[in-house]
C-alpha cells in the first residue's frame, strides 16, 4: 500500500505547530500579552492550524488504511483465524500501552508536581487517543452513515452534559473534579481535564477520520475499487467543502471565540478546517499539482516520530515557563522547533525506528500478543 505524503505532512504539521504554540505560551511572562504586529504574523496560522483534535482525526485516518492493510494481508491464509486473533490482540495492547504512558508520562507527573489528586486521570492527548483505539474496534464494521451519526450524537451530549457541570463539584485550575457523589464521580470521569481533550468531544474526530479512511482505501488506494483520482477527488471535494465551508462560516456568527478551545465555535470552526487541509494537501499530492519534496522531508520527521516529539516537548513546560516576552518567547520557540527538526533528522539516520515511540509501542505489543497467545 502507498505511503500517503499527504497524512505526514498533515500529522508533521501538527506536530511543529504544537510545539511551537505550547512552548510560546508557556513561555510568555506573566502580564504580558502579543503586540498588535505578533498577532498579525501569529493569526494565520490560529486559522489554519489544526491542533489535538487534528492529530485525533489523523490518526483516524491512519488506523484504518492500517487495519485494511494487515486484513488484506491475511485475508486468504488458512491461519487467517489466528492471524486476525493476534491483530486484535495488538491493537488493544497498543491501546494499552499508549495509555500507561499517558498516565505516567504526564498524569502521575501532574500529581506529584501540583499534589493534586485528580490529576491522575486527565482526559490528555494520550489518554483520548488510547480510548479512542480502544472504542474504534468493536464499532469499526458499521456503516459511514451511523458511525457519522455516533459521532455527531456524542459532540451534541457533551455539550449537553457540560451545562449541568456545577462550578461547586470543579477545583484546581477550573476544570478538575472533586469526587464527592456519584455525579461528580460520573463527570471526573467522562470530563475531568475538559480543558485538554475530552473523550466526548474528541473521539467522534477518530469516528470521522475512520469515515475518511475508509473513503480514502476504497476510493483511491485498493486497486479493486479505487477510481481515477481527478473524478476521486471531485467526489471528495464536494461533500467536504459542503459541510466545511458552512460550519467555518456559522462559527464566526456564534457568541464563543473560536480560538477558545473546546467551545461549539471552536468545534464547528476546527471541524471544517480540519477537513479543508486535508483535502487541500490530499488534492495537491494526487492531482501532483507540485511535487512534495523539502517540505515533505520536514514534516515527515515530524510525523515518523509524531509521539516521541509530542512526549518530549512536554517536558520543555518547566524549561520555559513564564520566562520570555512575547516576542522572544516567539523567536525562542521557532527554535525549539528548528532544534527538534535537526535532532530528529540525526536520530533518523542513526538510530531510525528505533527513536519512534510509536514503532517500539507496536513492537512491544507484537511481542506481547505473540507470548500471550502461544501460552494460550
Amino acid at each position: 500500500m502507498e505511503r500517503l505524503k499527504s497524512i505526514d505532512i498533515y500529522r508533521g504539521f501538527i506536530i511543529a505547530y504544537l510545539i511551537v504554540a505550547h512552548t510560546w505560551s508557556w513561555g510568555m511572562a506573566s502580564g504580558y500579552t502579543p503586540n498588535i504586529i505578533l498577532i498579525i504574523i501569529t493569526r494565520p496560522l490560529y486559522y489554519i492550524s489544526p491542533e489535538a483534535e487534528g492529530f485525533i482525526l489523523i490518526s483516524g485516518v491512519s488506523f484504518t488504511l492500517s487495519y485494511q492493510k494487515r486484513i488484506q494481508a491475511i485475508k486468504n491464509k488458512s491461519s487467517y483465524n489466528y492471524d486476525y486473533k493476534q491483530l486484535r490482540l495488538r491493537h488493544f495492547l497498543r491501546a494499552l500501552i499508549v495509555l500507561f504512558i499517558g498516565v505516567f508520562s504526564y498524569n502521575l507527573e501532574q500529581l506529584l508536581f501540583w499534589k493534586r489528586f485528580e490529576d491522575l486521570w486527565l482526559w490528555t492527548i494520550f489518554q483520548t487517543l488510547a480510548v479512542s483505539m480502544l472504542l474504534i474496534w468493536p464499532l469499526r464494521k458499521l456503516k459511514k452513515i451511523i458511525k457519522i451519526i455516533i459521532g455527531i450524537s456524542l459532540l451534541i451530549l457533551f455539550y449537553v452534559l457540560f451545562a449541568f457541570i456545577d462550578p461547586e463539584m470543579l477545583s484546581g485550575p477550573g476544570d478538575r473534579f472533586i469526587i464527592s457523589d456519584p455525579l461528580s464521580f460520573f463527570y471526573f470521569i467522562f470530563y475531568n481535564g475538559f480543558i485538554f481533550c475530552p473523550i466526548l468531544l474528541y473521539f467522534p474526530f477518530f469516528l470521522f477520520g475512520n469515515v475518511l479512511g475508509e473513503i480514502l482505501y476504497e476510493k483511491s488506494i485498493n486497486e479493486e475499487t479505487k477510481i481515477p483520482d481527478k473524478k476521486f477527488i471531485k467526489s471528495l471535494a464536494k461533500p467536504i467543502l459542503l459541510i466545511s465551508i458552512p460550519l467555518m462560516v456559522i462559527a464566526f456568527f456564534l457568541p464563543a471565540d473560536i480560538f477558545t478551545i473546546n467551545t461549539y465555535s471552536w468545534l464547528l470552526y476546527s471541524l471544517g478546517a480540519d477537513l479543508v487541509l486535508f483535502l487541500f494537501l490530499f488534492s495537491i499530492e494526487k492531482l501532483e499539482i507540485f511535487k512534495f519534496k523539502r517540505e515533505y522531508k520536514f514534516f515527515y520527521y515530524f510525523s515518523y516520530y509524531s509521539l516521541t516529539a509530542y512526549l518530549m516537548q512536554h517536558f520543555l513546560f518547566y524549561l520555559v515557563y513564564d520566562r520570555f516576552t512575547p516576542l522572544i518567547g516567539l523567536i525562542v520557540s521557532i527554535m525549539i522547533l528548528l532544534g527538534f527538526f535537526i535532532l530528529l533528522k540525526i536520530m533518523y539516520i542513526k538510530v531510525g525506528p528505533y527513536f519512534s515511540l510509536k514503532i517500539q509501542i507496536a513492537r512491544l505489543a507484537t511481542y506481547l500478543s505473540n507470548k500471550i497467545i502461544a501460552e494460550h
